[in-house]
């Protein structure tokens, strides 16, 4: 499965969630598949697998699976932010606006 981004400067997450009690595991490779960005495996057997990477290309998303069966479900959005990790010293994720956006503190203890 190909995923297309054409906003840059925003952040790509990928997430996997196979069926219960089975273990799949997400890779996220540029598009010519020369170069794995994101490998991403879960100890928990039907475990969300997750990738976050900057955006602005063209991504080719794999899911492996070494053992159960049935559907994995992949999805992905883009966003400025999905925590307070992925903004600018001063500025706090505001997860509660849509779309995801950093925001400067209100109070001092908002930011670490």
């Amino acid at each position: 499965m190909n995923i297309v981004v054409s906003d840059s400067g925003k952040l790509l997450k990928v997430d996997l969630t196979p069926p219960a009690g089975a273990d799949y595991d997400l890779e996220l490779w540029a598009a010519n598949c020369g170069v794995i960005l994101c490998q991403e495996t879960s100890p928990v057997l039907g475990g969300l697998d997750r990738c976050i990477i900057p955006a602005g290309s063209t991504y080719r998303v794999g899911v492996l699976r070494y053992s159960g069966t049935g559907e994995a479900a992949v999805t992905s959005e883009l966003e400025a932010c999905f925590t307070d990790g992925d903004c600018p010293l001063g500025t706090v994720c505001d997860i509660v606006s849509d779309p995801n956006k950093c925001v400067e503190c209100v109070i001092d203890t908002d930011c670490k």
